[in-house]
């Protein structure tokens, strides 16, 4: 009888650690569900609209070493959408906001955007054509965008055999190309101990001609300088968080 209850024991510990590590592997994946909103934001950086009251809130908690992310450098994006546009918004916390980026906007080239205290999200929205996409923000409301071909495009891309549709932002580049999105509206304001950066993605600078219905992957970064020059995310990529294969799901509801 007492081998019994050992063994019975031992059952019910053996589910418990399966239930356990089910859930751990169930809380490391990130997928979330992006609200649709009738009412569009007004970008100003102020996030008093409706649409940021139903938006979902997502923390950025990994650093690029795996490791979390410091509490006075927290991070948090919010994202929602309608028939025109994606709208992205952070609030980034840091204790020195104001000597941190005081000097950023001396910079000339928007290419430097991402060195910068900065804030990024990367898509990749699945089409055969289209390949992903990084745009980046730093606090003083400089923007830097990227269009990254799907692998089986850049040999196209080298030899000159570019898609029509992506001919205004493949510049001939053989990896990557700027991205000169033509609707792209953004808007920084720095507070004391955080910033702020809200943003606007039209969906026909991601040549897409409504607002989609299937899910998209995603990516939420900030870029924080310094000695320990940090890149906080929403998936734990490690290095790789700005790689496709790195990056969550992004589910449109309607």
């Amino acid at each position: 009888m007492r081998k019994f209850k050992q063994i019975l024991l031992l059952a019910f510990l053996m589910v418990i650690y399966q239930y356990w590590c089910i859930s751990i592997i169930y809380a490391d994946e990130s997928s979330i569900s992006v609200p649709f909103t009738k009412v569009s934001p007004n970008i100003d950086a102020k996030l008093n609209d409706t649409a940021w009251k139903i938006a979902t809130q997502i923390e950025l908690l990994w650093k690029h070493d795996g490791e979390h992310l410091e509490d006075n450098f927290h991070t948090k994006a919010q994202v929602c959408y309608d028939d025109n546009a994606l709208y992205v918004a952070f609030l980034c916390r840091d204790a020195n906001s104001f000597n941190l980026i005081s000097d950023l906007s001396v910079l000339e080239q928007n290419a430097h955007v991402p060195r910068d205290d900065s804030v990024a999200i990367f898509l990749d929205i699945g089409g055969i054509d289209t390949g992903s996409y990084a745009i980046h923000i730093n606090a003083t409301n400089r923007s830097y965008s990227q269009w990254v071909p799907p692998p089986f495009l850049l040999d196209k891309i080298r030899n000159g055999a570019i898609p029509e549709a992506l001919l205004p932002i493949a510049l001939g580049y053989s990896a990557r190309a700027d991205w000169n999105p033509k609707g792209l509206q953004t808007a920084t304001q720095i507070k004391k101990d955080i910033w702020i950066a809200e943003i606007k993605i039209p969906f026909e600078d991601l040549l897409i001609s409504k607002s989609p219905t299937k899910t998209w992957k995603v990516n939420f970064v900030r870029h924080i300088p310094g000695w320990e020059n940090i890149w906080a995310m929403w998936t734990n990529g490690g290095e790789s968080f700005h790689q496709p294969q790195s990056f969550g799901n992004m589910n449109f509801t309607k």
